[in-house]
């Protein structure tokens, strides 16, 4: 019995890699139209009436009841990326909180959940994450071609509702297959169109295909698909309770850095497990410096300096005050 996965690809082969025109030839597959109709969400109900202002009102009380929004809640999530593509301005950024209360609002006339803005962000922030992941792995480890990586999206359920974020990584896809080209050459099942090559020649952002450094900084080990998340929200049958207190913030599950190099060499294992750990050392300041732009300077100086301190004979650890006084005078 053919799987829909298989028919998705067959649809996706005959129909959307047909390259029969300049228009084709520079458009990007996740730019085309999806393989198959759309799915249908809840969309609003005329009966369930919120402003802004109630629902900022409603958000900063301390008596919103508490649910869990588990890994089964895919609807909730699908409607909530939905609203979100529909808002360019917050794709990119964590500051724009009048508009992610829109989305909150929108959604809970969709789906009769009144959601706290971090829970909406958390969500958000997951989808990427896994994006981001699945694009990694069809890359960098399956060495797809722009076809087969589309292909292998489709086989997870919230692609429909997160592909509009391609855009953004659109860059940084470019990037990572032109490293991955220059290492693995002739071993990639690489099918190109010679009427297609002016798209990859003119990408400037393809000349430094040394940009690994890039690539690792925004790999991340979450997955919304397998996580729970805990936080603030209510539903529209319930009214606030006195006994009913805040939501935990969401837990998020970390999970393994996978290796973008498919065959280290012997020099190269030699000292991997510093190599990860730096690797996430380096994930969660960038993260910092993403979210907090006015901290990214002073993060820095301190990590700039408690490398050189290292490198100083004689200092051991972090807790060799003395030594540290040594040097200060």
């Amino acid at each position: 019995m053919t799987s829909m996965g298989e028919c998705i690809g067959e649809v996706i082969r005959e129909d959307y890699l047909v390259i029969n025109s300049s228009d084709n030839c520079r458009r990007p597959l996740y730019k085309q139209p999806c393989p198959y109709p759309p799915e249908e969400l809840p969309k609003p109900d005329p009966e369930r009436k919120m402003s802004h202002t109630e629902y900022l009102q409603l958000s900063e009380s301390p008596k919103l009841g508490v649910q869990k929004i588990g890994s089964k809640d895919v609807l909730l999530k699908k409607v909530i990326l939905n609203e979100i593509s529909k808002s360019p301005a917050i794709w990119n950024t964590y500051k724009a909180n009048g508009i992610y209360s829109e989305v909150a609002v929108n959604v809970f006339k969709r789906t009769g959940k009144l959601l706290n803005i971090k829970l909406i962000q958390s969500i958000f922030k997951l989808a990427k994450d896994g994006l981001r992941n699945r694009l990694r792995d069809s890359i960098t480890e399956k060495l797809h071609n722009e076809a087969d990586t589309e292909n292998h999206l489709w086989q997870w359920e919230l692609y429909e509702f997160i592909r509009f974020y391609r855009e953004i990584t659109e860059g940084w896809e470019l990037r990572m297959r032109a490293l991955v080209a220059k290492k693995h050459e002739g071993q990639l099942r690489v099918r190109e169109s010679a009427e297609c090559s002016d798209m990859i020649k003119d990408d400037k952002n393809l000349i430094n295909i040394d940009d690994e450094r890039n690539m690792k900084l925004d790999h991340v080990r979450t997955d919304i698909s397998d996580t729970s998340i805990v936080q603030t929200c209510m539903d529209s049958s319930r009214l606030p309770s006195n006994d009913e207190h805040p939501g935990a913030k969401p837990t998020l599950i970390h999970h393994t850095t996978p290796s973008l190099d498919c065959q280290p060499t012997k020099h190269e294992s030699i000292h991997s497990d510093f190599s990860k750990e730096m690797d996430q050392l380096v994930n969660q300041a960038t993260r910092i410096a993403r979210e907090h732009p006015e901290r990214a300077e002073t993060l820095l100086k301190a990590l700039f300096a408690t490398v050189s301190t290292f490198d100083q004979e004689g200092y051991v650890c972090v807790e060799d005050k003395k030594f540290t006084e040594k040097q200060s005078k």
